[in-house]
């Protein structure tokens, strides 16, 4: 198995650690892009930005380590991107990382990398909250204020995660991508895509 070096993160949060206000998307597709210095690291402490503001484009250091982790895996390199579902922070989405991670490397010999994608969920209560009140329209009109509307509001962010995924392939002839969504990641992935 490849020891990765570093761990991959990339949110369109305005306010990435904000828990309860402000858990809306970045505007015009701009995400920020985190890094830990070890592989799979489960501690949201350790993930740093990379840059000191958001932006479309990954930041050149945060580009370079994503490229020599997955040239470290040879001629036929993997990346696996994580999409979660709805009550989760990003905390949770490390977790998430770290678990899906490690448990695909360990337990499943999976010799790709698996990095996260984290569209601004909310916690548990306010999920639930939004959920239960059933309005609902497909596709959703808003792009903030509901979980929906943040997915919808998610969808330039995730091209811009596409385009940066097929820059990468261009660089690293071979490379195979792949996608883990759980429950409403499956709608990001559906309107991002």
């Amino acid at each position: 198995m490849v020891a990765f070096k570093n761990s991959y993160v990339m949110t369109n949060r305005t306010h990435p650690w904000n828990i309860v206000f402000d858990i809306d998307p970045l505007p015009g597709g701009a995400m920020w892009f985190y890094m830990a210095p070890s592989p799979y690291d489960p501690e949201p402490i350790d993930y740093q930005p990379v840059a000191q503001s958001p932006s479309t484009t990954p930041p050149a250091p945060f580009l370079a380590a994503l490229t020599a982790d997955l040239q470290a895996q040879g001629p036929s390199p993997q990346l696996t991107v994580l999409i979660h579902g709805i009550s989760n922070l990003l905390s949770d989405t490390i977790g998430g990382l770290s678990q899906v991670g490690n448990g695909l490397q360990h337990y499943g010999s999976y010799g790709g990398l698996v990095v996260a994608f984290d569209w601004p969920s909310y916690d548990e209560i306010e999920s639930g909250l939004d959920y239960a009140s059933g309005l609902y329209s497909f596709p959703p009109t808003a792009t903030s204020g509901s979980i929906r509307g943040n997915v919808n509001g998610s969808t330039a962010a995730f091209g811009n995660l596409l385009a940066m995924i097929a820059g990468l392939q261009d660089s690293l002839p071979g490379l195979q991508v792949n996608f883990i969504c759980h429950s409403e990641g499956n709608y990001m992935l559906m309107l991002g895509m």
